[in-house]
């Protein structure tokens, strides 16, 4: 009787997951959407820094009255919105020639574009005053004018906390000072070494048309 008992439990029908309803299959939206959208990517980032504080020492040299100027020169700059900066400019000149001496203001505003990881086009604006002091009579007087640049910045040569620094651009001045020429065209070419992350010096060098400039700055970056 047992063993009959055993085969009939045996030859039973056995139970079947699939006697119970299967699970209706749905499709979230959420997650259609994130299929299929664009995969994101990185925009190139600025490897400078646009606030800082600069000084520096500058010779001109003058083709009017075949004579040098030199002086000390400055730029505080405060870098807003991850792409312009404010800056205050200030230059003084001296030379021998009718003991001639400037003091030149600049105000102005500047827009920077990192086209690829290590280059910045740059293109700024400015307001100037010029003050000048001299024994001839023509030279003696205060000016007002405008300067422009359009020009760009390379990290050359990047290394661990700094980097070499190229850079330059076209200026256009428009001011009655020591230069030359009232308004004047200048190609300027510089170059920069970032030796920590705050740290840097820099040389450039100007062609100014009739006139010729070129000087050494320190810039501590924030």
């Amino acid at each position: 009787m047992l063993a009959l008992s055993t085969a009939l439990a045996l030859m039973a029908p056995s139970a079947v997951a699939g006697d119970s309803p299967a699970p209706a299959y749905t499709f979230d939206p959420a997650a259609r959407a994130a299929l299929y959208a664009p995969t994101a990517v990185d925009e190139p980032h600025s490897p400078f820094s646009y606030t800082f504080l600069q000084l520096g020492y500058s010779v001109t040299d003058l083709d009017a009255i075949d004579d040098d100027s030199k002086g000390l020169n400055g730029r505080a700059s405060l870098g807003l919105l991850g792409f312009m900066y404010l800056f205050l400019d200030y230059a003084n000149q001296t030379t021998d020639f009718q003991n001639s001496d400037s003091d030149a203001f600049g105000l102005g505003v500047g827009v920077h574009m990192p086209l690829t990881p290590t280059f910045d086009a740059v293109g700024e604006a400015a307001w100037l005053s010029n003050d000048i002091a001299s024994d001839l009579g023509t030279l003696d007087d205060s000016n007002t004018g405008w300067t422009a640049l359009v020009g760009g910045r390379l990290m050359a040569m990047p290394w661990d906390g700094g980097g070499l620094e190229l850079n330059g651009g076209f200026r256009w001045i428009d001011m009655k000072g020591l230069l030359s020429d009232e308004e004047t065209g200048a190609w300027v070419v510089g170059a920069r070494v970032h030796f920590m992350k705050m740290l840097s010096v820099g040389a450039e060098y100007a062609f100014l048309e009739q006139d010729q400039q070129w000087g050494l700055n320190a810039r501590v970056s924030f």
